[in-house]
């Protein structure tokens, strides 16, 4: 019996390592995937089209959603029996001017603020996604080596909490800029946006439930700490 529990605490922590390691392959997979069928076209189109700065007239995009009352429309060809309706719009605006030092970050509901708010968007997601790798990583190193949980991983998942809600109030700004550039390019239309501050609730519960592992974890540790300095 006092030798069996050396080996089956062995195995668990194998079984755990097992796991780590399947979810880091998981996660690096997906980001591979994700790399190669989005941001790479999504930079190069991007390139592309920073080469024409100075070159061609300005143009911005705008992406809204519509108000059920006014987004329905009918489609040549289908059956009377099937309504359909618009949920967004979106519309590319080219104007005749150059593009300029000053106009050129207007991509983005010919508001610059937008450009920022896209930004932040893209580089704080790119953090979480370094964050999730490092707490993985730590883990695996953990386990490995014996050693216990390292407290900086309190500090990373507090962190991409902080960032998801961050992340969300950035995004909720940066489509409200286009719901009020939208509100303006179809008042001489029957359609209307639907002008309330969009918010998605799914992210900040998610803030919200990383903000609180990160205190369930750092209460573990604390009566981890405890319970070996009582022992």
């Amino acid at each position: 019996m006092l030798y069996k529990r050396p080996t089956q605490d062995m195995q668990n922590k194998k079984r755990i390592y097992r796991h780590l390691a399947i979810i880091y392959n998981i996660y690096l997979a997906t980001l591979g995937i994700a790399f190669a069928t989005y941001f790479l076209p999504e930079f190069l189109r991007g390139w592309k089209e920073s080469g024409n700065f100075g070159l061609t007239n300005r143009s911005y995009v705008v992406a809204a959603p519509l108000d059920e009352k006014t987004s329905a429309i009918r489609i040549e060809g289908l059956p009377d029996n099937i309504d359909t309706k618009i949920e967004k719009i979106s519309m590319n605006v080219n104007l005749p001017e150059q593009i300029s030092t000053d106009t050129m970050f207007n991509v983005f509901a010919d508001n610059g603020y937008a450009y920022i708010l896209v930004m932040f968007m893209t580089l704080s997601s790119l953090v979480m996604l370094v964050l999730f790798a490092l707490i993985i990583i730590s883990l695996r190193r953990s386990i490995r080596n014996e050693e216990p949980i390292r407290h900086i991983n309190i500090s990373r998942t507090r962190w991409i909490g902080i960032i998801f809600l961050m992340n969300e109030l950035a995004s909720s700004l940066e489509q409200y800029i286009h719901i009020r550039k939208a509100e303006q390019l179809l008042a001489p239309s029957t359609m209307r946006v639907i002008e309330e501050l969009p918010i998605n609730y799914q992210n900040i519960i998610l803030g919200i439930l990383f903000i609180f592992m990160a205190e369930v974890f750092a209460i573990g540790s604390q009566l981890s700490e405890e319970q070996k300095l009582t022992i």
